[in-house]
């Protein structure tokens, strides 16, 4: 029985995207009469807080990208160990970027992760978190009554926007230049992993790792030291993601399709687009908004871009929450992807090995109102069903309920 959670409150970053799921959560969990208490991450009385939590009962502690709450100590040992509360670190990227964190050695550590890929990583490398469970990210609704969703064909064809891209850039000579400063060791293993990850674009993260130091002919390495190079190296994952959104972006651009863009730097995008010939226009380019305005934006957005972040069994939050506010998600794959959603038919499918694709498939749909607006329709009706915070919060129940039954 769950009767009580924990959740954290932490500075905003990333658009305070973290706030917003844990508000997300904290909403659903009370529509099933749960009680929920924050633990204020900010607060100036933040170590008389944490022992403050001594004195109250949780059945369960849940942090979205843990800033290091597992590590909290009370009476010399873990405060979570001694209050014998399972504690559940709920990550949305990969868990290499999350390798400090996942080592603490919690004794009833627990994560929720978006991709299956990454759950056998972590099973595999943090062998002492006790359970791993994947549930994605729920989608959200445009606030208020959403009077942009289109309920007609008429409707939905004046939607303003073609099709947007919410998100930020990242100039690939920026990412080039910290990479220089890298130790000899994790430089020269990060130039090969892009090297390898652009060139065999369905390997994971550790897959092409696993595959450079076999080319390498480094011999068996040991688990601990090899999710070490795997932290050392995340600058690699940083430049392929950023390298597909750039790719993505020059192609829609170069077929003539009117994409959007909401998110700080691109600027940098729009200079050096100028600088090679392209067309790419000043009004296209548009401020970072905040997450609640991304909402909106995709209630007014017939497509909606999303460039997985190297999730090959996994799904990001941008595509559930395109298809509950009735625009068409425009995705590349996963395998995940793939099992739970009829691609062309609730959703749209490219493969980021062939971009010319992606953009003639945009370009044709954007030919065919009714067919884009049948597909609107039917991926609305699966994220209602499926794919927004009330299922996810069950889901995350049952993992509660599942590590209970096992304590």
């Amino acid at each position: 029985m769950v009767e009580r959670i924990l959740l954290f409150k932490r500075q905003s970053v990333c658009y305070d995207t973290m706030n917003i799921f844990a508000a997300q959560l904290e909403r659903c969990l009370k529509e099933q009469g749960i009680a929920v208490s924050y633990l204020d991450l900010t607060s100036p009385t933040l170590e008389q807080d944490v022992l403050a939590l001594a004195k109250q009962h949780f059945d369960a502690a849940i942090a979205f990208n843990s800033l290091g709450q597992e590590a909290f100590r009370a009476n010399g040992e873990y405060l979570f160990d001694y209050l014998q509360i399972p504690f559940f670190n709920y990550i949305v990227d990969h868990p290499l970027r999350h390798h400090h964190t996942l080592s603490t050695p919690l004794s009833n550590y627990h994560v929720i992760c978006l991709d299956e890929d990454h759950a056998s990583y972590i099973r595999t490398y943090y062998p002492h978190i006790r359970s791993v469970h994947v549930i994605p990210l729920g989608g959200m609704y445009a606030p208020g009554d959403n009077p942009d969703f289109s309920k007609t064909l008429e409707d939905f064809a004046r939607r303003p926007y073609d099709i947007i891209l919410t998100g930020s850039y990242y100039a690939l000579t920026e990412i080039e230049e910290k990479i220089d400063l890298l130790p000899e060791l994790e430089r020269n293993l990060t130039i090969s992993l892009i090297e390898t990850m652009l060139s065999r674009r369905t390997l994971t993260n550790e897959a092409a790792l696993l595959s450079v130091l076999e080319d390498l002919d480094v011999g068996e390495v040991k688990p601990q030291v090899f999710a070490d190079l795997m932290a050392g190296t995340n600058l690699a994952g940083h430049y392929v993601n950023a390298c597909v959104r750039e790719e993505a972006v020059w192609q829609l651009l170069a077929e003539g399709i009117e994409l959007h863009i909401f998110g700080n730097g691109w600027e940098k995008f729009l200079e050096m687009n100028h600088r090679k010939g392209g067309n790419f226009r000043q009004e296209q380019i548009h401020p970072g908004v905040s997450y609640e305005t991304s909402l909106q934006l995709a209630a007014q957005s017939k497509m909606v871009l999303n460039t997985m972040p190297w999730f090959k069994n996994g799904m990001h939050d941008r595509i559930a929450t395109a298809m509950l506010n009735g625009a068409v998600a425009v995705t590349d794959g996963s395998g995940y992807l793939s099992r739970n959603f009829a691609a062309g038919e609730e959703l749209l499918v490219y493969s980021i090995e062939d971009y010319p694709a992606m953009a003639a498939m945009v370009s044709d749909s954007l030919q065919d109102m009714e067919k884009l607006f049948e597909i609107a329709g039917k991926g609305r009706q699966k994220a209602k069903n499926a794919l927004d915070w009330k299922t996810r919060t069950v889901q995350i129940l049952q993992a509660i309920y599942e590590v209970q039954k096992n304590s």
